[in-house]
């Protein structure tokens, strides 16, 4: 489910809606002015490592690209966790780096350096 709000800043709202659904939901930023409840336990991380999974890699296998906060779990199973440069601060303080804008090719710079 989506949460927007005309009046209340992104954080703020996520605040808000955390203390009503306290742990009946997850609740985590996923765009500028959208709010996400998910049902506990599914994240990124757990459709990250599903697919993982399907392929045969595991977490060491994996690099996670990401700019809301609704990334942190996916940066927190996988081996390497990207934000972008114009990031919420919460995925960047927990990314492992930190790449230019999607306008700037941010993930290919990174795929390039990577894979050569």
């Amino acid at each position: 489910m989506l949460l927007r709000h005309p009046a209340l800043a992104d954080d703020e709202l996520a605040a808000t809606a955390r203390s009503v659904v306290g742990s009946l939901a997850s609740v985590t930023m996923s765009g500028p002015g959208t709010v996400e409840l998910q049902p506990l336990g599914i994240t990124k991380a757990t459709g990250l490592a599903l697919a993982a999974r399907h392929l045969g890699l595991t977490p060491s296998d994996t690099i996670a690209f990401g700019d809301m906060p609704n990334d942190i779990p996916m940066f927190d199973w996988a081996a390497h966790g990207v934000a972008m440069a114009n990031a919420h601060p919460e995925l960047k303080a927990v990314a492992d780096e930190v790449t230019s804008s999607n306008e700037d090719d941010g993930i290919a710079l990174v795929l390039e350096r990577l894979l050569g």
